[in-house]
């Protein structure tokens, strides 16, 4: 595109020049025979000034079209090279959005298997006040060792807890994780905040507060998953998804290049829960760093 152009403009000026001939020609056929074609100083007729006008005309033209023509020339080098430089910076972004799309994958690949285990792990509840898949991450006694004993009283059970208020918080829960399992971010984000808000100190505020954080880092809202993944560690540090916070949250520190901040969050997560495998994910990127 870059060679071509000066080639453009000279065929444009030689079809001028030409134009220009033609011009002249007709023009002097107009004059009648004795009548002085002179250029020079002398009367000249109405044809002959419209002549050299356009002659004159001509030569800035062709003076113009030359100095583009040595214009072009002169930075042909140049622009080739920012053509160059434009096409890396795409093949980088192309190669960042493969990236991002490929750890968003993994993101829901790893949490289809935390659902699965858990769906796995609660057939034995009963049908009366039974909890659905995703109870027991949240505070059950024990680590929810026993799936059959459900946190939320029965019906007439010997708990004073509320059942139809436990009932609320788990249907309003699980239709918001919903939302995240089917990408719809944006509104699992403001249901986990409207979950939140309506039960603050609930058995589910751990979670919510993690997968909304979580929903915010697949955004690429990172300031906002940051503080997210830091509310879970600090609010609630004997919570099962504590580890898992922690090493996210280092992973929010890194994008956001606070690469000390997350480097000691690294190292906190293997002192505070060393048998967790966020603290082996943990440990697994500090030998990188080295």
């Amino acid at each position: 595109m870059i060679k071509t152009a000066p080639l453009n403009l000279r065929l444009s000026s030689q079809l001028l020049t030409g134009l220009m001939v033609l011009g002249a020609a007709s023009l002097t056929g107009c004059v009648t025979p004795g009548s002085p074609i002179s250029g020079g100083g002398g009367n000249l007729s109405p044809e002959e000034r419209r002549l050299q006008d356009a002659e004159n005309a001509l030569v800035i033209v062709k003076r113009r079209l030359d100095g583009i023509d040595s214009a072009l020339s002169d930075s042909g080098g140049n622009l080739a090279g920012e053509v160059r430089d434009l096409r890396g910076q795409v093949e980088e972004l192309s190669n960042a959005v493969q990236q991002q799309e490929a750890r968003s994958k993994q993101i829901f690949v790893e949490l289809e298997q935390r659902i699965r285990r858990l769906e796995g792990g609660s057939s034995s509840f009963n049908g009366g006040g039974a909890m659905p898949p995703l109870v027991g991450l949240g505070g059950t006694a024990g680590g929810g060792a026993n799936v059959g004993a459900s946190p939320v009283p029965s019906v007439g059970g010997a708990s004073g807890g509320s059942p139809q208020f436990n009932a609320d918080e788990e249907a309003s829960y699980l239709a918001t994780f919903e939302m995240l399992k089917n990408g719809k971010y944006d509104e699992a984000i403001t249901g986990f905040r409207q979950h939140l808000s309506r039960y603050p100190n609930g058995q589910y505020s751990d979670n919510a507060v993690y997968w909304m954080a979580e929903a915010s880092f697949v955004k690429r809202d990172f300031r906002t998953a940051r503080s997210g993944f830091e509310q879970v560690v600090v609010s609630h540090p004997d919570s099962p998804r504590a580890p898992d916070a922690m090493f996210k949250l280092a992973l929010a520190q890194d994008e956001l290049k606070q690469k000390a901040e997350a480097r000691s969050t690294l190292q906190q997560l293997v002192s505070r829960y060393p048998d967790s495998n966020a603290a082996r994910l943990a440990q697994q990127r500090l030998d990188a760093a080295r």
